[in-house]
């Protein structure tokens, strides 16, 4: 499930593993890893909010808005304030349950 969601948002925003990496400070293959499911999503999870943040930023585009939008909170308009989305996406890649389509 996070590896869909992580690649979901990678590919909304035209990431790749390396800018991603380098942001996080973790391995271009760890990165890969996590996003093709191979790795779990360690418990600690201490990248997973610097992660949200670089997504909301990343989310500029109105194709781009509307996209996280229909995913991530169906129904609901796309935050501008990106403390907002970052948290909608944080929520997003740590399973929350909160109504999400299939991506």
């Amino acid at each position: 499930m996070f590896a869909q969601r992580l690649d979901f948002l990678m590919r909304l925003t035209n990431t790749k593993s390396s800018s991603l990496g380098r942001v996080l400070y973790l391995d271009i293959s760890t990165i890969s890893r996590l996003r093709s499911g191979k790795r779990e999503l360690p418990k600690g999870q201490d990248f997973i909010k610097a992660m949200s943040l670089y997504f909301a930023g990343k989310i500029k585009e109105d194709h781009q808005r509307k996209g996280a939008a229909a995913v991530i909170c169906p129904g609901k308009e796309w935050p501008l304030e990106p403390g907002r989305a970052a948290e909608l996406i944080h929520d997003f890649l740590v399973g929350n349950p909160q109504p999400a389509k299939e991506i």
